[in-house]
Order: structure tokens, then sequence, then C-alpha cells
């Protein structure tokens, strides 16, 4: 028996050779016909509960929900292990021939009456559409839930932290070299006509809280000294000037005969390595002429802040001429190569500042103003 669409009638098969003849639905003999090939279940199609009835007043067994993978009735019923051989006659029973199959939507819920084979479905709820003053409301009550809740959670963070950290400790004091490091770094860029290499360091100091000019200043006894022993006055404005009257040396070596400039460089630098260290003064010093700096490290690598012309800059050139911080190793071989090509002695000293020795030059607000 072949099945036909679900609003259609049922078709009745003849025998072999005859032609097929449509019986008509209410043909109770036909109703009869069918009843006798389902035994132990009641008649189709003399309901016992109206197909208007509510599914929940019926002892009804749930097929399943129609969905876009089984969207009829027959697809569940199919798929059912209990009523998939009596699917054809379950839907083309009289009691199921008006029920709007054709019309049923995702979600509705598909349910059978096991005494009368009667098909009921309870159509898929639709969602209840809020008003949008509504729903407006409903934000804004839990935006201030929201707040409210955040705003005592942060403050039982707060007061948790403040009970359990405990107080911050003063940070170190840099010391006086990093502090001098710090001072001269300020004047890069400037040009050497407005601060020369000892210059520079006069300012770094000034900037650290040292007395330079004046009464009782650096300046001062670098002049009683040369004057007392003869000299030109400022024979002692000097990186090494400084050094001798506010610090010691650390090392002092000067070369003769320098003829391998490279090889004596690199011999130099290989005894200065472990002396180095940031806020050293480093200078040089010809017959014909002298330079000083102030030790720095960048990334790792050794440098010298100086006022001169810059032949070794680190990063981006400044200022062919003026404050500049340079690789302090390529420094010392331009230093070796000036002294060869005019076959000069080259005398290299790297001194550190003493605090207490700076004590007698500490000044106060009103003294000796920077620049």
């Amino acid at each position: 028996m072949a099945p036909h669409p679900i609003h259609s009638a049922i078709s009745k098969s003849t025998t072999k050779g005859a032609s097929a003849q449509q019986r008509p639905k209410s043909d109770p003999t036909f109703v009869r016909m069918l009843a006798t090939n389902m035994p132990n279940k009641a008649k189709i199609g003399h309901p016992s509960v109206s197909s208007n009835s509510s599914a929940a007043q019926k002892q009804l067994v749930f097929i399943g929900r129609i969905s876009k993978q089984n969207p009829t009735v027959s697809n569940l019923l199919i798929k059912s292990s209990t009523y998939r051989q009596d699917c054809w006659k379950i839907v083309h029973a009289d009691v199921n021939q008006n029920k709007p199959f054709t019309k049923m939507q995702a979600g509705d819920r598909i349910y059978l009456d096991p005494q009368t084979y009667e098909i009921v479905h309870t159509p898929k709820i639709a969602a209840t559409k809020v008003p949008p003053a509504t729903k407006l409301a409903q934000h804004q009550t839990a935006l201030t839930s929201y707040k409210r809740d955040y705003s005592e959670y942060r403050f039982s963070m707060n007061h948790s932290i403040a009970k359990h950290t405990p107080p911050r400790q003063p940070a170190t004091p840099k010391s006086l070299a990093n502090r001098l490091v710090d001072s001269v770094k300020n004047y890069l860029g400037r040009s050497y006509g407005e601060i020369d290499c000892y210059e520079l360091l006069v300012k770094g100091l000034q900037k650290i809280g040292i007395r330079y000019r004046g009464k009782g200043g650096l300046q001062e006894q670098l002049l009683f000294k040369a004057k007392s022993e003869g000299r030109p006055l400022n024979a002692y404005l000097t990186g090494e000037g400084i050094i001798e009257a506010s610090g010691s040396k650390i090392y002092a070596r000067t070369m003769t005969n320098i003829r391998h400039p490279h090889a004596q460089a690199q011999q130099s630098l290989r005894e200065l390595q472990p002396f180095l260290a940031e806020g050293h003064i480093l200078s040089f010093s010809t017959p014909s002429r002298g330079h000083t700096g102030i030790v720095s490290q960048r990334k790792g690598l050794w440098t010298f802040i100086n006022s001169g012309r810059q032949d070794n800059p680190v990063g981006p050139r400044r200022a062919s001429k003026g404050v500049g911080e340079e690789i302090l190793t390529a420094e010392i071989k331009t230093w070796f190569k000036r002294a060869a090509e005019k076959k000069e002695p080259l005398q290299i000293t790297l001194g550190r500042l003493s605090e207490a020795r700076l004590a007698a030059f500490k000044k106060t607000r009103q003294q000796d103003p920077i620049a």
C-alpha cells in the first residue's frame, strides 16, 4: 500500500490484474478491514477523545518535535521503534484527516493517543515581545545593580590591599656617580661653542649640588693650587685637576712612541676594562691638546659623554661638534691614532669622585646658579 500526501484519502490496492478503485473515507467496511489488521488496538476512526482536547488531558505518548531534520509527522513516526510499522495507518486514519499537518512549524511537539491513534500536537509557544520601554527599564536596573556590585567589590579589594600590603619602602638614593651621569645627559645636543668638554663636567657637578664658582668653591681651590706651584692659573682646570682635588685616580698611564695605534689601543682597553664604571671621569691629554668626559653605559655598551667632535656617536648624530654620547672603545682608538699621527705621547687618566672630599663644596640654593 503506497503512501500518499498527508491530506489525501487512502487508496486501496485491488488484486493483481484488476484496476484500483478509491473508497470513500467514511466507508465503514473499509474501516473494519483496517481494524482487523491491528489486534489489541482500538478501532481507528472512532476516537474516544476529541482531537481538539488538550494533550494534558489524555494519556498521550510523546513522539518528538517538528524540526528541519524531521519536518513531518511521518518522519517522526518512522523513527519511532514502537510505531514505525503503523506509520501510514496512523497518518491516514479518519481521526487524523482534518489535522493541520501542513501548517505545523519547527518546534511543535507531537503526541499520539495509543488508544485511538489520534495525533495531537501542541504549537511552539512564541516568545513574548517586551515593549522597548520595558526593555530599557530592565537594562537600566541591571546596570545600576552592576555598578553597585562593582563599587562594593573595588572598596573590598582596596581595603584588603591596604590592610595586607606592607608600607612602601623609600627608594634607594642614587649614587654620586649615577647622579653625575644623569645630570650631564641634560645637555646632550648643546653646541661646543656653548659648552666645551670641561664646562660640561662643571655643569654636571653644579647640577648635583657642588659649588664650583665663588668663594670656597672648587674652582677657587684649583686656581690656588696652580698659583702656589707657580703654574699657569688654568693648569688644573682639567678633568685630571678635578679628580685630584675632589676624588682619586684609579688608572693613569702615559704611552710614548705610539707606532701601532690600533694594537696599543687594544692593550690599553684591556687594562682599563676592570676599572670602568658609570660616572667615572676619563681624560685624554697630549702636549698639544686635552679632552675629558664621563663614562656611561647604554644597553651593555660602554659609552663616553663629552663635548667635542662626535666621531663615534651612539645612535643618531645630535651635532657634528657639541655634547654627545660616543662609543668608548672607538673614542680611545681615535686618541691613539691622533697621538701617533703627531708623534706625541698620550696620557690616559680614569678617576672617581669622592663624596667625602666633595662635602666641602656642597652649596646652598642661593650659591653658584646653574646656567
